[in-house]
């Protein structure tokens, strides 16, 4: 599979990843198979909110003055990686939209999955995924020659 990527001009394929690298954006998309990707998605979720409260606990400890001045910076940091911001995620090779939500998502994660799917639905992606696999040229041995 990495030689299929790898050979194809149309991508930009860097390989393997390791998990370190995942929050210094080394790709667009990183492919794995479900499991490894939830325990990734939810590991970085509860790190991202830690890692902010840890932060502002800090900075209250050692300059409590601080803390106005932080918190603006913080919470904006925080929205940008709150998984209640997108909703949830799409669920690819099914035939429609189907947006995957956590378990414990609140009203306003599922609203914003409601939106994610109106709005996918309304730019027909599934319809565009299938179509850009289809037109994705098999190489002879995916062709069983």
């Amino acid at each position: 599979m990495n030689r299929l990527l790898r050979d194809d001009p149309r991508l930009d394929f860097v390989g393997n990843v390791e998990s370190r690298e995942f929050l210094n954006r080394p790709a667009d998309v990183v492919v794995c198979d479900g499991f490894v990707g939830n325990v990734i998605l939810k590991l970085t979720e509860g790190l991202a909110e830690g890692l902010f409260k840890a932060i502002l606990r800090e900075i209250g400890t050692l300059k409590p003055e601080m803390v106005p001045h932080f918190k603006p910076v913080i919470a904006s940091l925080y929205a940008k990686h709150d998984y209640n911001e997108y909703g949830g995620a799409p669920l690819l090779g099914v035939d429609g939209t189907c947006i995957i939500c956590h378990g414990s998502s609140d009203a306003r994660a599922i609203k914003n999955a409601i939106v994610c799917s109106r709005k996918q639905a309304k730019l027909n992606i599934n319809s565009i995924i299938a179509q850009q696999l289809e037109d994705w040229p098999m190489s002879d041995e995916e062709n069983g020659e």
